[in-house]
């Protein structure tokens, strides 16, 4: 059986063999900004990946986080990331390199961070 959820954004499948059970997310947030010639946009649900618009040949640099992002800010070394009150930093100068430098928990929302 099929079925979609009432957004249109979850497609649930149930397999009669074997009991199982998908839900596939048919639909990301338009989530990205720039800096300079760098990008970052929202490439899947906990994922940011960031490339350079101008020299394509320059490799990615994807970076895993432990939430769905609300917000992204981006600068020539760093990337930030956060939802409600928290906003994750990360190092990211090299393909493989993105490491958190620094979590914060602010008292109330954040709704952007430039």
């Amino acid at each position: 059986q099929l079925h979609w959820s009432n957004d249109g954004q979850l497609l649930t499948v149930g397999m009669e063999r074997g009991g199982a059970l998908h839900c596939y997310l048919t639909k990301l947030s338009a989530l990205a900004t720039a800096c300079e010639t760098r990008i970052v946009y929202l490439s899947s649900l906990r994922e940011m990946t960031i490339i350079d618009g101008v020299n394509q040949e320059l490799p990615k640099i994807v970076l895993s986080t432990d939430v769905e992002p609300a917000f992204v800010a981006l600068g020539p070394k760093h990337c930030a990331v956060g939802m409600n009150n928290r906003v994750w930093f990360y190092s990211c100068v090299t393909p493989g390199s993105c490491e958190l430098v620094n979590e914060q928990e602010y008292v109330g929302s954040v709704e952007v961070v430039s």
